[in-house]
């Protein structure tokens, strides 16, 4: 079984289970991820995303993320698990659930997709019904990840929410903020995109090979 909870500072979300279920979820992840081509411009940055993710959960079943025992009856189980932050989780549902919709799957697949999406909900009202609720609409669907650049958007994303005061409001200002960043008509996607272009000219590089990182630590 998986679960998750939301982290303590409402950074993002803990997924957990057991060896056999992250093995599972990995394999998902994986195979779907494979089903892209890496090389397509418009499938590279999904590609990195899943793979990602993947990366993540197979360390989570190998034990070199979290850890934590789980009282069953009688029984005491070791649950092992792993760290997102939540605009990352969300974008990387979108991904996993768009392209999970081209492929034929067998039952077991889609049933852990299913519980993935739900236990990402039931994280997002725990932390907060009201931010929660907005953000929950985006668990899969309703985000704009059908672009060129996704990787380098998902990064920049990613660095501003990790760099924002943590609390209930950067959460509830998360809906607004994914939607805005994705929209090539906002104004906060064109100043990005402008200034991801202007950083390719600095380093005589192609916008997808640029890496958007800084030295911080995550406040989980």
């Amino acid at each position: 079984m998986l679960k998750a909870n939301p982290t303590k500072s409402g950074t993002g979300i803990s997924i957990y289970g057991d060896f056999e279920n992250l093995t599972i979820l990995y394999s998902v992840i994986h195979n779907i991820a494979k089903s892209l081509d890496e090389d397509h411009e418009l499938q590279s940055g999904q590609f990195k995303l899943l793979m990602n993710f993947a990366y993540e959960i197979r360390k989570a079943k190998d034990a070199h993320r979290l850890k934590e025992k789980i009282q069953i009856e009688n029984d005491t189980i070791n649950y092992y698990g792993t760290q997102f932050i939540w605009p990352d989780i969300l974008i990387v549902s979108n991904v996993l659930r768009q392209y999970a919709g081209y492929l034929s799957l067998n039952k077991l697949t889609q049933s852990f997709i299913y519980l993935l999406e739900y236990i990402i909900e039931d994280a997002l009202m725990e932390y907060d019904p009201v931010g929660g609720e907005n953000l929950k609409s985006l668990i899969g669907k309703g985000l704009s990840i059908n672009q060129k650049y996704i990787f380098q958007i998902y990064q920049t994303i990613h660095y501003n929410f990790v760099r924002n005061t943590k609390g209930k409001k950067r959460f509830r200002d998360l809906y607004k903020s994914l939607n805005n960043y994705l929209s090539s008509d906002s104004t906060l996607h064109k100043n990005m995109m402008k200034q991801l272009e202007e950083s390719a000219k600095i380093l005589k590089c192609d916008i997808m090979d640029i890496v958007v990182q800084d030295n911080y630590s995550i406040e989980w």
